[in-house]
Protein backbone atom coordinates (compact mmCIF):
# COMPACT_ATOMS: atom_id res chain seq x y z
CA UNK A 1 0.00 0.00 0.00
CA UNK A 2 1.23 3.33 -0.70
CA UNK A 3 1.11 5.81 1.71
CA UNK A 4 2.02 9.53 1.80
CA UNK A 5 3.82 10.89 5.00
CA UNK A 6 3.80 14.89 5.91
CA UNK A 7 5.77 16.14 8.87
CA UNK A 8 4.15 18.30 11.50
CA UNK A 9 6.91 20.17 13.57
CA UNK A 10 5.85 20.25 17.32
CA UNK A 11 5.33 23.29 19.29
CA UNK A 12 8.79 25.00 19.43
CA UNK A 13 10.54 22.90 17.03
CA UNK A 14 13.05 25.03 15.18
CA UNK A 15 16.38 24.29 12.45
CA UNK A 16 18.75 24.85 15.45
CA UNK A 17 16.80 22.20 17.47
CA UNK A 18 16.69 19.96 14.22
CA UNK A 19 20.59 20.14 13.64
CA UNK A 20 22.15 17.43 16.24
CA UNK A 21 19.96 15.29 14.59
CA UNK A 22 20.09 15.31 10.86
CA UNK A 23 22.87 13.62 10.25
CA UNK A 24 21.20 11.08 11.65
CA UNK A 25 18.04 11.30 9.80
CA UNK A 26 19.69 11.31 6.12
CA UNK A 27 21.38 7.90 7.70
CA UNK A 28 18.14 6.55 8.21
CA UNK A 29 16.10 7.76 5.52
CA UNK A 30 18.51 5.78 3.38
CA UNK A 31 18.61 2.65 5.22
CA UNK A 32 14.26 3.20 4.61
CA UNK A 33 14.54 3.71 0.81
CA UNK A 34 17.72 0.57 0.05
CA UNK A 35 15.13 -1.62 2.15
CA UNK A 36 11.76 -0.30 -0.02
CA UNK A 37 9.90 1.50 2.79
CA UNK A 38 10.84 4.62 1.20
CA UNK A 39 9.51 5.11 -2.62
CA UNK A 40 9.76 9.02 -2.95
CA UNK A 41 10.77 11.67 -0.48
CA UNK A 42 10.70 15.44 -1.37
CA UNK A 43 10.92 18.55 -0.15
CA UNK A 44 8.22 20.83 1.05
CA UNK A 45 7.98 23.87 -1.32
CA UNK A 46 5.37 25.54 0.95
CA UNK A 47 7.56 25.20 4.27
CA UNK A 48 10.49 23.38 5.79
CA UNK A 49 9.46 19.72 6.17
CA UNK A 50 9.10 16.78 4.01
CA UNK A 51 6.84 14.63 2.00
CA UNK A 52 7.24 10.79 1.79
CA UNK A 53 5.30 8.20 -0.04
CA UNK A 54 6.00 5.03 1.99
CA UNK A 55 5.79 1.49 0.44
CA UNK A 56 3.82 -0.49 3.65
CA UNK A 57 0.95 -2.98 4.49
CA UNK A 58 -1.08 -0.56 6.87
CA UNK A 59 -1.19 2.57 8.12
CA UNK A 60 -0.05 1.75 11.46
CA UNK A 61 2.97 -0.11 10.34
CA UNK A 62 3.85 3.35 8.46
CA UNK A 63 3.41 5.05 11.37
CA UNK A 64 5.43 2.39 13.36
CA UNK A 65 8.73 3.34 10.63
CA UNK A 66 7.92 7.42 10.80
CA UNK A 67 8.04 7.10 14.64
CA UNK A 68 11.60 5.56 14.32
CA UNK A 69 12.97 8.92 12.86
CA UNK A 70 15.53 10.84 14.80
CA UNK A 71 13.97 13.55 14.70
CA UNK A 72 10.47 12.05 16.04
CA UNK A 73 12.24 9.83 18.72
CA UNK A 74 13.68 13.26 19.56
CA UNK A 75 10.00 14.53 19.86
CA UNK A 76 10.67 17.04 17.47
CA UNK A 77 8.10 16.27 14.61
CA UNK A 78 5.48 13.67 13.84
CA UNK A 79 3.86 12.32 10.98
CA UNK A 80 0.39 12.87 9.58
CA UNK A 81 -0.13 9.24 7.03
CA UNK A 82 -2.65 9.34 4.67
CA UNK A 83 -3.00 5.74 2.77
CA UNK A 84 -3.21 5.90 -0.86
CA UNK A 85 -5.17 3.86 -4.14
CA UNK A 86 -4.63 3.68 -7.66
CA UNK A 87 -6.02 6.07 -9.30
CA UNK A 88 -8.87 3.57 -11.58
CA UNK A 89 -10.55 6.61 -13.21
CA UNK A 90 -7.95 6.29 -16.29
CA UNK A 91 -10.01 2.98 -17.30
CA UNK A 92 -12.93 5.89 -19.15
CA UNK A 93 -10.00 6.92 -20.88
CA UNK A 94 -10.41 3.05 -22.47
CA UNK A 95 -14.18 2.89 -22.34
CA UNK A 96 -15.77 2.24 -25.84
CA UNK A 97 -16.72 5.94 -26.44
CA UNK A 98 -13.54 7.23 -26.35
CA UNK A 99 -11.44 4.77 -28.34
CA UNK A 100 -9.51 5.85 -31.57
CA UNK A 101 -12.30 7.38 -33.75
CA UNK A 102 -10.32 7.71 -36.53
CA UNK A 103 -9.14 3.91 -36.77
CA UNK A 104 -11.65 2.20 -34.27
CA UNK A 105 -10.47 -1.61 -35.71
CA UNK A 106 -7.05 -2.79 -35.98
CA UNK A 107 -6.52 -3.41 -39.25
CA UNK A 108 -8.37 -6.04 -41.04
CA UNK A 109 -8.31 -8.15 -37.47
CA UNK A 110 -11.43 -7.04 -36.22
CA UNK A 111 -9.88 -6.10 -32.98
CA UNK A 112 -10.73 -3.08 -31.09
CA UNK A 113 -8.07 -0.35 -30.72
CA UNK A 114 -7.37 0.65 -27.19
CA UNK A 115 -6.32 -1.38 -23.94
CA UNK A 116 -6.85 -2.06 -20.75
CA UNK A 117 -4.67 -0.31 -17.98
CA UNK A 118 -4.05 -3.52 -16.05
CA UNK A 119 -1.99 -4.59 -19.29
CA UNK A 120 0.50 -1.54 -18.97
CA UNK A 121 0.32 -1.61 -14.83
CA UNK A 122 0.60 -5.13 -13.80
CA UNK A 123 4.09 -5.38 -15.96
CA UNK A 124 5.59 -2.30 -14.42
CA UNK A 125 4.75 -3.77 -11.15
CA UNK A 126 6.64 -6.89 -11.48
CA UNK A 127 9.41 -4.88 -13.14
CA UNK A 128 9.18 -2.25 -9.71
CA UNK A 129 8.56 -5.46 -7.52
CA UNK A 130 12.12 -7.14 -8.81
CA UNK A 131 13.89 -3.85 -8.01
CA UNK A 132 14.15 -2.67 -11.58
CA UNK A 133 13.13 1.14 -11.96
CA UNK A 134 10.68 2.21 -15.06
CA UNK A 135 9.49 5.25 -16.63
CA UNK A 136 7.12 5.90 -19.13
CA UNK A 137 8.01 8.77 -21.46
Amino acid sequence: MRILCLDIPAPGASLEKYAPHLNAEALHAWGLYKSGFIRDIYFRQDRPGVAIFLECDSVDEAMNVMAEFPLAKAGLLSFECIPLGSFINWENLFAAEFKNKDHPIKGASGVPTGFFLAELTHPLKVLEDAGLKTMIA
